[in-house]
């Protein structure tokens, strides 16, 4: 039997693992290159990019793993069966269901650990990798600037800036001709012109600092629009803080899709929205029954009295009160099947685990 295990495995390891490679890094690459254009131009250390791929693998794993181990065996079978050994070894006494439990005992070691891998794993690695792309998402462009174009400056303090500059040499970060409008004090309107200067960022890559020379500062008020302020000067440090693309990471980030979740809180959330939908029609059944019954109190008080019998409280509830228990039925209604299909959806993706 030990003999027989280790060449039925023998035969299919080798298709499993070719089939296993090929496919993740076919999926693989198709998802750097369709994410790649959300990190292009955005200035990223390379341990980002490195994290984007790491935390895309687990997702491939569980989708190449099955298909690898499907075509292993449809593989080993096929070349078993065209080279005649399965019935040879039935004609050696070997009863080829004795070929299935070695297989069995493998697949069954293979799905618990996807299991616990779809679980653990998988939830983790979806959740970290929606976080890293909602940062990246969120990381200013690399600062860019264009000749003789007005070029809106985006700081992270909201402040507002316009450049524009007659000429860019790429290699030294040289400037002429340089204009700045600054737009970033309510009220106030300043506007710097230099012959020449020099731009460059700060040691954390977050600011943008403009050394300029032979320049003028003309700034105009909005409360004296008839007067205005000049000043020359020499040279100028001009700084735009948050131009930069340092990209910030959350530390937080509690929030979590259906396949984010492991199966015990996908199950919590589930049992949560259906004890909400049970609450919900407890406390619309409860103020329908309060509503009636202050009605047709209100109803015996009024007969009592005009003097009339107790006929009188069979009378129809007042239209108002109608209106609002129907109201609040349909409210609640609404809520309830809210409730429900959201616990739905949870359900679904806590089968789609196992």
């Amino acid at each position: 039997m030990k003999i027989l295990t280790r060449y039925v495995l023998r035969a299919h390891i080798g298709p499993f693992l070719f089939a296993f490679f090929t496919v993740t890094g076919l999926l693989f690459l198709n998802q750097v290159a369709q994410r790649m254009e959300e990190f292009a131009g955005k200035g990223l250390h390379w341990t980002v990019i490195a994290e984007f791929m790491v935390l895309t693998l687990p997702h491939i794993i569980a989708l190449t793993l099955p298909m690898a181990v499907l075509v292993a065996v449809l593989y080993a079978f096929s070349e078993l069966t065209s080279a005649n050994e399965v019935s040879a070894m039935a004609a050696g006494g070997v009863n080829p269901s004795r070929f299935m439990l070695p297989l069995l005992a493998a697949g069954l070691v293979v799905s618990v650990l996807m299991v616990a891998f779809n679980d653990r794993v998988l939830s983790e690695a979806n959740h970290r990798l929606s976080t890293l792309l909602v940062d990246v998402g969120g990381a200013s462009p690399t600062f860019e600037l264009r000749e003789e174009v007005v070029n809106p400056v985006h700081t992270g303090d909201d402040s507002r800036y316009f450049l524009r500059a007659g000429q860019i040499d790429q290699t030294t970060n040289a400037l002429t001709d340089i204009t700045i409008f600054d737009l970033s004090t309510f009220g106030r309107y300043r506007t710097i012109q230099a012959a020449r200067g020099t731009m460059y960022f700060d040691e954390d890559r977050t600011d943008l600092i403009l050394a300029l020379q032979d320049g003028v500062v003309v700034e105009v008020a909005d409360q004296n629009p008839q007067e205005l302020q000049r000043l020359r000067f020499g040279e100028q440090v001009v700084r735009m803080a948050g131009v930069g693309s340092e990209l910030e990471r959350r530390t937080g980030g509690e929030h979590r899709g259906e396949r984010e979740m492991t199966l015990a809180m996908l199950s919590d959330r589930m049992q949560e929205n259906l004890n909400r939908a049970e609450e919900a029609r407890q406390e619309s059944i409860q103020r329908s029954r309060d509503a009636v019954l202050g009605a047709l109190e209100v109803q015996d008080e009024d007969a009592a009295e005009a003097g009339e019998g107790s006929e009188a409280t069979m009378g129809l509830v007042d239209d108002e009160i109608t209106e609002y228990v129907q109201s609040t039925y349909d409210l609640t209604a609404n809520q309830v099947e809210l409730f429900r299909l959201t616990a739905f959806r949870y359900q679904v993706e806590y089968h789609k685990k196992w």
